[in-house]
This record gives structure tokens, C-alpha cells and sequence, in this order.
């Protein structure tokens, strides 16, 4: 297979399917031995809002699952999984800060409509 086709069908499976980050999906393809060249022109067609958009969509995905806990164990919880899938501290605290917001509060309902 052409390292091209290799390295960006990789790219896609760990950035979309796997939610990984960018830097995530460079160290990746770093260690499968592919050429910088490769790496970064793969790695160039992830986008910093489809960066973020596939972060949030996780992250979001998560905080469904974990609906009964407070909301400072959520956000503590949903920082340590997008930041174990190699997000930036930034972009992790603006998506966890995005999801405690749209929060509904315990009497008001079901979560995450």
C-alpha cells in the first residue's frame, strides 16, 4: 500500500472513528514509520475545527454516559478522557466548559436531550 494512502486512511480511522487528536494521530503515524513529509500532509487535512468538532462529539458521547454524576466530578472526568486522546488543555477545557453549560440541572429533567 502507498505510504500516502496508508497514512491518510489511518488519519481518518484514528481522528474520526477513534477520536484522537491531531498530535494523537502524528505520534501515530510517526511510529508506523512513515516520513515526516507523509505525517504532516496527512495530518494537514485535519482542520482545527474538525479537530474540535470531533472532540466535542466524545466528549459529549461521554458526559451522556456518566448523566448521575455532579457536575464537578463530570468535568474533572470528561478533562481526563479528551486530554488521554492527546487534546490541547485549551480546547479541553472550552468543550468541557461548553457541555457543563448546556447541563440541565437535576430538577430540571432528563440530561442531554
Amino acid at each position: 500500500m502507498d505510504d500516502a494512502l496508508l497514512a491518510e486512511e489511518l488519519t481518518r480511522r484514528l481522528s474520526e472513528r477513534k477520536g484522537q487528536s491531531k498530535s494523537a494521530v502524528g505520534r501515530s503515524l510517526s511510529q508506523r514509520g512513515l516520513a515526516s513529509d507523509v505525517v504532516s500532509e496527512a495530518l494537514s487535512e485535519i482542520d482545527d475545527g474538525e479537530e474540535r468538532r470531533v472532540a466535542f462529539e466524545i466528549a459529549e458521547k461521554r458526559a451522556r454516559q456518566m448523566g448521575s454524576l455532579d457536575a464537578q466530578t463530570l468535568e474533572r472526568r470528561l478533562s481526563g478522557f479528551l486530554a488521554r486522546r492527546g487534546y490541547p488543555g485549551g480546547l479541553v477545557r472550552d468543550i468541557v466548559s461548553e457541555i457543563a453549560r448546556r447541563r440541565p440541572s437535576a430538577s430540571s429533567g432528563p440530561r442531554f436531550r
